[in-house]
């Protein structure tokens, strides 16, 4: 489970990469569109993976740094969309980092 959810973070944070490049296709466009239906998709099993943590557990999973690092890519995505641009547009750095000592 956590290698699974490590490796889609990992995907999603190498479509990063495809900022600086325009979205000058419907094609690009609607793909990147579908992009963001599977970010939400991923924030709502996040939300619900979240709910099944034990509260004793003493390593647990920062579900929460998760659910933002999602949120980012996702609006990252969606600002690209909306305005493209050669430019590399400014992206908060993402946590990466979900392992959490209670």
């Amino acid at each position: 489970m956590f290698i699974k959810t490590r490796v889609t973070v990992g995907l999603l944070i190498s479509l990063l990469s495809t900022f600086g490049v325009s979205a000058t296709t419907s094609e690009e466009a609607a793909a990147l569109e579908r992009i963001t239906q599977e970010i939400r998709f991923l924030r709502d099993e996040v939300k619900s993976i979240q709910k099944l943590q034990r509260a004793d557990e003493l390593e647990s999973f920062d579900y929460d740094a998760l659910s933002r690092d999602l949120n980012e890519i996702q609006e990252a995505i969606e600002r690209h969309i909306k305005t493209p641009s050669r430019e590399p547009k400014s992206v908060a750095p993402l946590s990466a980092d979900y392992d959490r000592a209670n």
